[in-house]
């Protein structure tokens, strides 16, 4: 944390020890529009292996929601050339029908339908393909009593493969599932299958009765133990939600999962079948904090094949549910207008501002990074626009310039100044002050021509400025200072090249490697991990637990093992202190070691009260 620390926890000037253990790291992910088609094609056949894979392991809810996934990187045919499209269109037509079949195998007549509808709407299928949907979504019809449409689809399917033994025995079984449904009382059976009309179905044996039937048809009842924050609303589809639950067999009371019983929360998107089916529809009418009981029936949960060896076939399950958070889903950048884009500028800019009234000044800086990246692409604004954008991303490098002064990160500082001092139309003022800034962090990192050059143009810009005129004439007593330096020590303690090594800190192990070659950021490694996969790069975004220790006396200031789950950043962008992200981008997965932040890698002299 540098020359002022982190008071009250870490003292100006202090080096820290970590205890890091790298859990994973993911590579940075391109969004959907910057993705070749090929890579779409790629993806969509990644999740199609996956969902085979888990159709054979019975994990019938896992290999609909990746079908589901695989469907939605083939969907736009505008994605692809002619030649593509002959692949894009086999994989979307196979994904649908085998979402279909798993939706079948669940019980799940509704969705059933609409994956073999969608399949059928698609230009140039096979005969065989359209005779597969037909003949499912006939079976879907006839669960659900829709049995003119069944007899259509089915009587459709035959024609196109008249041999067929099974779609002949299931049209035929259309006359006794239709006598069936007339037999049901008062329209029973359409209840028990489709949701509506005839006698309101109870719920099973063993649900409370002050619990709340939020299906309708007894299968999916709800029961609030702790009220939560009504003011945000409710998750809606696509949100990703965050939970705690414990999950027990209605029957017995057995548990058979618990997110309490590991590190960290559940987390998933609502709508999008990655869960039960009970779970998509009542976490959706929780509030954020609320804490609740949901009964769900075996057609709201794993049917009546269950999930073996711990849930039965055809069991009620209960499962005990707190939503600790719920986030609204969010546009990819290229579906954003121009104005949206513009707002979440001013907002990252906004909290920018407070964090460095706050003196958080990594925080400010990372924020303001992100502004910078909402309005840094021109093509994206029209001729109004563009000024704002261009008046949000000056302020914000200049700011983060600001920000990487007082951190004294010399080199990022000039090169917010220099990428500043590349828009076209700045202002003189603004001009006047990059190039002070930057001339301020060239004579820091010993560059005196070209601190030199900056400061003589900003004084001619802004000739009344005795703040910029002191500055150039402090060049000469740098260039003495440095001269003076031993074997160019001052070079090496500001630049980080050339001059006498450095020692790292006291009290840093003998066998700690000086990873930064200043000795201000060492490593020992406590347990390997596996190297195979590399160290994350740039962009990637990794998962791990520290400790926090002063090296002076061993006092902790902070631990992630102390609270719920994992701490996640991403690397090169500035969320963590510079020793972090440089000391974890070495590590490998499953790794854990300790790692030693002299100041200048940590809070600076001002530490982090």
């Amino acid at each position: 944390y540098g020359e002022s620390g982190s008071p009250p926890e870490i003292p100006g000037g202090a080096t820290l020890r970590f205890e890091v253990e790298l859990l994973s790291w993911a590579s940075p992910q391109k969004e959907r529009c910057e993705m070749s088609a090929d890579e779409k094609l790629a993806q969509a056949r990644k999740f199609k292996l996956e969902a085979g894979i888990a159709f054979r392991a019975g994990k019938l809810q896992t290999a609909r929601s990746k079908y589901t996934s695989a469907v939605g990187w083939v969907e736009m045919s505008f994605d692809f050339d002619a030649y593509e499209k002959k692949e894009a269109l086999e994989l979307h037509l196979a994904c649908l029908l085998n979402a279909a079949q798993c939706s079948l195998k669940l019980n799940d007549w509704l969705d059933a339908a609409n994956f073999c509808s969608n399949a059928l709407k698609l230009n140039g299928i096979p005969e065989a393909s359209t005779a597969k949907a037909l003949f499912r979504r006939g079976v879907a019809r006839i669960k659900t009593s829709d049995f003119d449409l069944a007899r259509a689809d089915l009587k459709q399917a035959c024609k196109l493969e008249p041999r067929s033994k099974e779609i002949r025995e299931m049209y035929t079984s259309i006359k006794a599932a239709e006598k069936a449904a007339k037999k049901a009382d008062a329209g029973l059976f359409a209840k028990m299958v489709q949701g509506a009309g005839g006698i309101k179905q109870k719920p099973p044996e063993g649900v409370p009765a002050d619990a709340v039937d939020i299906s309708d048809d007894g299968g999916l009842c709800k029961r609030v133990l702790m009220a939560g924050d009504a003011a945000e609303g409710t998750p809606s589809d696509g949100s990703e939600v965050q939970v705690h639950y414990i999950g027990t067999l209605l029957s017995d009371g057995r548990k058979f999962d618990s997110s309490r019983d590991r590190p960290g929360n559940f987390k998933f998107t609502i709508g999008q079948r990655q869960v039960i089916k009970g779970w998509d529809l009542g976490v959706a009418t929780m509030h954020k904090g609320e804490k609740a009981e949901l009964f769900c029936r075996a057609d709201y949960a794993y049917g009546e094949s269950g999930s073996p060896p711990e849930i039965p076939g055809g069991a009620t399950l209960r499962f005990e549910v707190e939503l600790l958070s719920w986030a609204s889903p969010q546009k990819e950048r290229c579906e954003m207008s121009a104005d949206e884009k513009l707002a979440q500028a001013r907002k990252f800019k906004l909290e920018a501002g407070i964090a460095f009234r706050a003196g958080k000044l990594q925080t400010a800086r990372s924020k303001y990074t992100s502004a910078v990246g909402w309005v840094e692409m021109s093509f994206d604004f029209d001729a109004y626009e563009k000024k704002e954008a261009l008046e949000l991303h000056l302020a914000c490098l200049l700011n983060a310039a600001q920000c990487s002064l007082k951190l004294n990160d010399w080199l990022d500082a000039a090169n917010f100044c220099s990428n500043a001092l590349k828009l076209n139309g700045i202002p003189e003022a603004s001009t006047a002050k990059a190039l002070f800034r930057r001339g301020v962090a060239r004579i820091k990192t010993s560059d005196f021509d070209l601190a030199r050059a900056d400061l003589k143009q900003a004084c001619k810009l802004e000739p009344r400025s005795k703040e910029i005129r002191e500055m150039y004439t402090s060049i000469k007593a740098a260039e003495k200072a440095a001269k003076k330096a031993d074997a160019g020590l001052f070079a090496k303690m500001v630049q980080g090249a050339g001059g006498i090594k450095q020692k790292p800190p006291e009290g840093v192990p003998a066998d700690a490697v000086d990873i930064s070659d200043d000795g201000g950021l060492c490593k020992r490694v406590l347990m390997a991990g596996d190297a195979a996969e590399g160290t994350p790069s740039d962009g990637s975004e990794v998962q791990v637990h520290y400790i926090g220790t002063l090296l002076s006396d061993g006092r902790k200031f902070d631990s992630s093992r102390d609270r719920p789950g994992n701490f996640k950043f991403t690397i090169g962008q500035r969320q963590v202190i510079k020793g972090w992200d440089l000391g974890v981008a070495t590590m490998h997965k499953g790794e854990k070691a300790e790692l030693f932040c002299r100041a200048d890698y940590a809070y600076g002299e001002s530490g982090s009260p």
